[in-house]
């Protein structure tokens, strides 16, 4: 049977997936090459700089290669690089030169941010109040009223700013439980006449059996949730790095891991229930 996917390659919104097992980006006499596919099913499509669509190119196996001159392509034209491991995690993100901004008294300043009081304790429970404002509307939204109020019920208890931390991710993590928990039992629908594990015909619980965790889903909407969540954190690291900050130096999460983009996780959940 002859392998035929039609998607390799392709860009949509600006984005471009290399998801194939023979893939290659390099510099041709101006072009952008871009070789995507499996053996035998490649695609291979050609960009010039003056209307190149891409914006982001992801790349989410390990097979393939990129050259350097394909990167400095890619500065040059303000689109940016993302290589995700096989958990979603980002390996690489580059972000384009020109649409960097350098302040160094920006940065200064978001160092001395703190949880513990002032403008940091402020904007920590903003981020806490944003994100469970959006998971409440949400669970409405998606008629899952009765879980809406008991999670209503626990935002109501959110403590001031300079409470700490530990008091306000005590709350979030109760709302976060309800949150996961209305949604475990969702139906997911399959679209193969191949058999499926009835353990993936719902959505299940977002904490992994083998690691207690989000992450390394055993399901596949899980896993597709978190393949969704790494991207748009690659997409938060690119923007505060443009907007002159330190993806690293975050209020939240603070600073227990020194590899952890904390910045942009303190970000990136309130802005994805909105």
């Amino acid at each position: 049977m002859q392998f035929s996917d039609h998607t390799f390659g392709t860009v949509k919104s600006g984005v471009c997936v290399l998801s194939g097992f023979v893939t290659s980006v390099r510099e041709e006499l101006g072009h952008l090459v871009v070789r995507d596919g499996i053996k035998g099913a490649e695609t291979e499509r050609r960009y010039p700089r003056a209307s190149c669509p891409i914006s982001r190119l992801i790349a989410v196996r390990s097979e393939g290669y990129i050259t350097l001159a394909a990167m400095h392509w890619l500065d040059a034209i303000g689109a940016a690089l993302v290589v995700l491991d096989p958990t979603g995690r980002p390996v690489v993100t580059s972000v384009p030169r020109r649409s960097v901004r350098h302040s160094a008294r920006l940065r200064r300043t978001q160092a001395q941010l703190g949880i513990g009081g002032g403008r940091g304790a402020e904007i920590a429970r903003e981020l806490i109040e944003a994100k469970i404002t959006g998971q409440i509307s949400l669970l409405r939204e998606l008629d899952r009223s009765e879980a809406a109020d008991r999670a209503t019920e626990f935002a109501a208890q959110l403590p001031p700013a300079g409470s700490g931390r530990f008091p306000l991710l005590g709350i979030e993590g109760r709302v976060s439980n309800i949150y996961w928990s209305a949604f475990a039992d969702w139906p997911i629908a399959f679209t193969t006449r191949d058999p499926v594990p009835n353990t993936w015909r719902t959505f299940g619980a977002h904490r992994s059996v083998l690691t207690g965790r989000p992450k390394t889903a055993v399901s596949p909407a899980n896993a597709i949730t978190n393949y969704l969540y790494n991207i748009a954190l690659s997409e938060t690291v690119i923007a505060l790095q443009a907007a002159g900050l330190d993806p690293t130096m975050g209020i939240l999460h603070g600073d227990v891991k020194d590899e952890r983009a904390s910045a942009a996780y303190d970000l990136l959940e309130p802005l994805l229930y909105y």
